[in-house]
Formats: C-alpha cells, structure tokens, sequence
C-alpha cells in the first residue's frame, strides 16, 4: 500500500516563533528557575544526560535545535522544572 500524493505536507498555519527569540525564552526560564551558576550547569546536565558545553549553550540562549519542543531534552527539562 503506497502513501497517497496528496496530504504529505501539513499546511503551515499560525504564528513562527523566531530561533533567537525561542532560545532566549528558554534560557531565561533556565536562569530563574536555577540561577546562573556551574551548579545549574551540572544540574541541567544530570536531569538530561546532556554534555555541560551543550547545556552552558542553552542557558546563554545560543542553541535552539537542542531544547526545541520535539526534543526529548526539552520534555526532560519540563517535567524536572519546579514551575510547571
């Protein structure tokens, strides 16, 4: 059975969240729930098995593609959060 031609794309509806933007807010939600310290660092690496160069990335709001909503990270991140 082979996947009909139409349907493959979903329709891109609603609003794009800027990359930058995007990482800013979850840097800025790591800081106040954390703090800025190496401790947080460490932290943020236990809870998600991440490397601590990654995780020192996603507090200074440079990487995106690490903690976006599909990754395993970010649903990590969540459930480990005090204010969720």
């Amino acid at each position: 059975m082979s996947v009909p031609e139409k349907g493959k794309v979903l329709p891109n509806k609603g609003k794009v969240f800027p990359a930058k933007e995007y990482a800013a807010a979850i840097a800025s939600a790591l800081r106040r729930d954390l703090g800025d310290t190496h401790r947080a660092v460490k932290t943020v690496a236990r809870w998600t098995g991440a490397s601590e160069r990654t995780v020192k990335n996603w507090f200074a709001g440079l990487t995106v593609q690490a903690a976006s909503t599909s990754s395993p990270w970010f649903i990590i991140l969540m459930r480990c959060s005090s204010r969720s």
